[in-house]
């Protein structure tokens, strides 16, 4: 972005080589929770969507890049 310190858009990971990366446990959910879960992500991004939408038609996004 033109115009803005690189140092405040970019973030640095700090890796110590002497820890072993270790994978998380998976977490399960019961039937109930995994679709209230589906439900509030399906909303979210169809919350998003109509953001980015109407921020394209408005003519504010110009000159940004989406990458999917």
């Amino acid at each position: 972005m033109s115009g803005i310190d690189p140092a405040v858009t970019q973030h640095i990971l700090y890796n110590n080589s002497d820890f072993i990366p270790v994978k998380q446990k998976k977490r399960l959910f019961n039937d109930e929770k995994n679709a209230a879960i589906r439900e509030e992500v399906q909303a979210l991004l169809k919350a998003l969507s109509k953001r980015i939408l109407s921020a394209t038609l408005s003519g504010s996004l110009s000159g940004w890049q989406f990458r999917p």
